[in-house]
Protein backbone atom coordinates (compact mmCIF):
# COMPACT_ATOMS: atom_id res chain seq x y z
CA UNK A 1 0.00 0.00 0.00
CA UNK A 2 1.09 3.71 -0.62
CA UNK A 3 2.42 5.55 2.22
CA UNK A 4 0.91 8.80 2.23
CA UNK A 5 3.89 11.51 2.29
CA UNK A 6 2.94 14.37 5.90
CA UNK A 7 4.22 17.30 5.70
CA UNK A 8 4.87 19.46 8.68
CA UNK A 9 5.05 22.78 6.97
CA UNK A 10 4.09 22.32 3.56
CA UNK A 11 0.60 22.48 1.81
CA UNK A 12 0.01 20.40 -0.74
CA UNK A 13 -2.08 21.06 -3.49
CA UNK A 14 -2.60 17.67 -4.37
CA UNK A 15 -1.94 14.63 -1.79
CA UNK A 16 1.48 12.96 -2.07
CA UNK A 17 1.72 9.46 -1.73
CA UNK A 18 5.40 7.12 -2.12
CA UNK A 19 5.30 3.51 -2.65
CA UNK A 20 8.42 0.99 -2.46
CA UNK A 21 9.45 -0.20 -6.28
CA UNK A 22 12.74 -1.93 -5.42
CA UNK A 23 15.37 -2.48 -2.95
CA UNK A 24 19.00 -1.98 -2.84
CA UNK A 25 22.40 -1.35 -0.54
CA UNK A 26 20.14 1.71 0.91
CA UNK A 27 17.39 -0.04 1.53
CA UNK A 28 13.81 0.48 -0.43
CA UNK A 29 13.53 2.67 -3.12
CA UNK A 30 10.68 4.97 -3.49
CA UNK A 31 8.38 6.63 -6.51
CA UNK A 32 6.30 9.25 -5.48
CA UNK A 33 2.83 10.18 -6.98
CA UNK A 34 0.01 12.42 -6.53
CA UNK A 35 -3.86 12.06 -8.42
CA UNK A 36 -4.55 14.47 -10.13
CA UNK A 37 -8.20 14.90 -12.45
CA UNK A 38 -8.49 11.31 -13.58
CA UNK A 39 -5.21 10.13 -13.22
CA UNK A 40 -2.18 9.91 -10.90
CA UNK A 41 1.23 11.77 -12.08
CA UNK A 42 4.70 10.44 -10.70
CA UNK A 43 7.01 13.39 -9.46
CA UNK A 44 9.89 13.12 -11.46
CA UNK A 45 12.43 12.71 -8.90
CA UNK A 46 15.40 13.83 -10.60
CA UNK A 47 14.12 16.78 -11.85
CA UNK A 48 12.21 18.44 -9.12
CA UNK A 49 11.72 22.01 -11.09
CA UNK A 50 9.32 20.29 -13.25
CA UNK A 51 6.56 20.18 -10.78
CA UNK A 52 4.83 22.93 -8.60
CA UNK A 53 2.91 21.06 -6.30
CA UNK A 54 3.90 23.76 -3.66
CA UNK A 55 3.64 27.43 -3.10
CA UNK A 56 6.71 28.50 -1.11
CA UNK A 57 5.55 31.00 0.83
CA UNK A 58 7.56 30.75 4.74
CA UNK A 59 11.17 29.75 5.23
CA UNK A 60 10.28 26.89 7.59
CA UNK A 61 8.36 25.33 3.69
CA UNK A 62 11.44 26.21 2.06
CA UNK A 63 13.51 24.53 4.22
CA UNK A 64 11.11 20.91 4.36
CA UNK A 65 10.80 21.63 0.43
CA UNK A 66 14.83 20.99 -0.05
CA UNK A 67 15.07 18.56 2.26
CA UNK A 68 12.34 16.07 1.07
CA UNK A 69 12.29 17.12 -2.80
CA UNK A 70 16.00 17.64 -3.40
CA UNK A 71 17.86 15.54 -1.03
CA UNK A 72 15.39 13.05 -0.28
CA UNK A 73 13.93 12.19 -3.44
CA UNK A 74 16.50 13.18 -5.92
CA UNK A 75 18.12 9.54 -6.44
CA UNK A 76 19.75 9.87 -2.93
CA UNK A 77 17.28 7.44 -1.27
CA UNK A 78 18.30 6.31 2.21
CA UNK A 79 18.38 7.70 5.82
CA UNK A 80 19.17 11.02 5.96
CA UNK A 81 20.43 12.97 8.90
CA UNK A 82 19.51 16.82 8.63
CA UNK A 83 22.18 18.58 11.19
CA UNK A 84 19.82 21.05 12.71
CA UNK A 85 21.94 22.99 15.11
CA UNK A 86 25.43 23.92 16.32
CA UNK A 87 26.28 21.31 18.72
CA UNK A 88 25.23 18.51 16.29
CA UNK A 89 27.13 20.21 13.33
CA UNK A 90 29.85 20.22 16.00
CA UNK A 91 29.33 16.59 17.05
CA UNK A 92 29.17 15.14 13.37
CA UNK A 93 32.65 16.98 12.60
CA UNK A 94 34.14 15.21 15.47
CA UNK A 95 33.10 11.84 13.90
CA UNK A 96 33.27 12.43 10.32
CA UNK A 97 36.17 15.24 9.38
CA UNK A 98 39.85 13.28 9.81
CA UNK A 99 42.83 14.99 9.93
CA UNK A 100 43.61 14.92 6.36
CA UNK A 101 39.94 16.68 5.89
CA UNK A 102 40.69 19.72 8.42
CA UNK A 103 40.68 22.48 6.91
CA UNK A 104 36.96 21.46 5.40
CA UNK A 105 34.42 22.98 7.14
CA UNK A 106 30.54 24.16 6.09
CA UNK A 107 29.68 27.38 5.44
CA UNK A 108 27.03 27.35 8.31
CA UNK A 109 26.81 25.11 11.02
CA UNK A 110 23.07 25.11 11.03
CA UNK A 111 20.14 24.99 8.94
CA UNK A 112 19.92 28.62 7.37
CA UNK A 113 17.19 30.04 5.75
CA UNK A 114 17.26 33.92 4.26
CA UNK A 115 14.46 35.48 2.83
CA UNK A 116 15.64 36.78 -1.14
CA UNK A 117 12.03 38.85 -1.61
CA UNK A 118 10.35 36.30 -4.25
CA UNK A 119 12.94 33.36 -2.99
CA UNK A 120 15.05 32.13 -0.14
CA UNK A 121 18.09 31.06 0.42
CA UNK A 122 18.59 27.90 2.16
CA UNK A 123 21.82 26.62 3.66
CA UNK A 124 22.01 22.99 5.43
CA UNK A 125 24.32 19.63 6.54
CA UNK A 126 23.11 16.12 6.44
CA UNK A 127 25.05 13.27 7.08
CA UNK A 128 24.37 9.88 4.41
CA UNK A 129 27.58 7.56 4.77
CA UNK A 130 29.18 11.21 4.13
CA UNK A 131 29.20 14.99 6.01
CA UNK A 132 27.87 17.61 3.29
CA UNK A 133 27.01 20.95 3.41
CA UNK A 134 24.36 22.06 0.56
CA UNK A 135 23.63 25.31 -0.54
CA UNK A 136 20.33 26.12 -2.58
CA UNK A 137 17.54 29.04 -3.63
CA UNK A 138 13.93 27.79 -3.62
CA UNK A 139 11.56 30.25 -5.41
CA UNK A 140 8.06 30.73 -4.17
CA UNK A 141 6.97 28.65 -6.85
CA UNK A 142 8.78 25.65 -5.95
CA UNK A 143 11.86 25.63 -8.01
CA UNK A 144 14.97 24.59 -6.84
CA UNK A 145 18.29 25.69 -8.01
CA UNK A 146 21.57 24.23 -6.15
CA UNK A 147 24.14 26.86 -5.96
CA UNK A 148 27.17 24.32 -3.33
CA UNK A 149 27.44 21.40 -2.78
CA UNK A 150 30.29 19.76 -0.65
CA UNK A 151 31.28 16.84 0.90
CA UNK A 152 33.28 18.07 4.60
CA UNK A 153 34.02 14.42 5.51
CA UNK A 154 33.04 10.55 5.45
CA UNK A 155 31.13 9.11 7.92
CA UNK A 156 30.47 4.90 6.63
CA UNK A 157 30.14 4.39 10.21
CA UNK A 158 27.11 6.41 10.65
CA UNK A 159 23.52 6.05 9.78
Amino acid sequence: MPLEVVFAYLEPKETVYRIPCGQGPPGYFYRSFYFSGAGSTIIDEYHPNAQSLFDIASPTQAAEYVMYFDIVLSGEQGNKQFVITKDQYDRWAEQCIKEEDNNKTSAVKELTVTSLGDSYDVQLNFVSGSFEYRHYVVNRNGTIERLAEEALGHCGFAI
